[in-house]
């Protein structure tokens, strides 16, 4: 008998001396443990920038090669020797293919120097949850790159309202005072998210357009904010200045409390 069915057996036969409550807390507590233990086989994966890009480059070459195979067909089945009722459907190629966020807080203010490879990890987990909890595991990763910024990757379709609906739920959650190195923080998030292929087709264009956003979003106040070629346009800055520095904090450690974006 696996073990959650035996839990629950050894709580029913003893509940003979217990009331009808005692006994539904006790089966509740086991459930929701055992809904936490399978959870924790299936967490968010986490990786350092590098790792992060390689991954997203990884997803939007396949897309690539999707996307050529779609034409092809697309071009075969508007061929005029083929009968109209034959030709099939295909996908539409402007709907997006995935998401990518960046993710900067301000929590590290102060911070005691010898406390801070602490906090970083206890931010990562924060984010982390955070992620979980708003839009699940799926087909997504989570980069690390430095100790207050994040870029997550999120493969699939996603509609603007979905999307909108994730990042307010992820700016509250992140919004709430949190345990950073055994202490309360305001982590001060700031996020700025970015749709492939429609705002760029490789790392370097969504990373540095997803960060842009993530400065309009800061410097106005908003909390988060979607690419906008027009209004981003003076929060961007140069793509090889960013990916330049952005390989060097991916595979630098937290050393006190200038903790500054790799990408921002």
């Amino acid at each position: 008998m696996p073990t959650f069915e035996r839990s629950v057996s050894r709580a029913r036969s003893s509940g003979r001396d217990l009331g009808h409550r005692e006994v539904l807390a006790r089966l509740l507590d086991i459930t929701r443990r055992h809904v936490l233990a399978s959870r924790a086989h299936a967490r968010l994966p986490v990786c350092d920038g590098a790792g992060f890009e390689d991954r997203l480059h990884a997803r939007l070459l396949t897309l690539a090669g999707d996307r050529v195979a779609d034409v092809a067909h697309r071009f075969r089945d508007a061929s005029p020797l083929r009968p109209p009722g034959r030709r099939r459907e295909s996908r539409r190629l402007e709907e997006p293919d995935g998401l990518v966020a960046w993710i900067e807080l301000d929590a590290l203010e102060a911070i005691d120097p010898r406390r801070a490879a602490f906090a970083a990890d206890d931010l990562r987990e924060i984010v982390r949850a955070t992620i979980e909890g708003c839009a699940g595991t799926g087909d997504a990763v989570l980069g690390q790159y430095g100790p207050e910024s994040f870029a997550w990757m999120h493969s699939g379709a996603m509609r603007l309202e979905q999307a909108v609906a994730l990042a307010d739920a992820a700016l509250e959650s992140l919004s709430a005072p949190c345990r950073v190195a055994g202490t309360d923080r305001a982590l001060r998030p700031s996020l700025g998210f970015t749709y492939f292929p429609q705002d760029g087709t490789s790392v370097t264009m969504l990373l540095t357009r997803a960060c842009a956003a993530m400065r309009r979003a800061r410097h106005y106040g908003m909390g988060y904010a979607f690419y906008s070629p027009i209004l981003d346009a003076a929060f961007a800055i140069p793509a090889r200045a960013g990916r330049r520095v952005a390989h060097n904090a991916a595979r630098a450690r937290t050393t006190g409390a200038a903790a500054s974006s790799a990408w921002a």
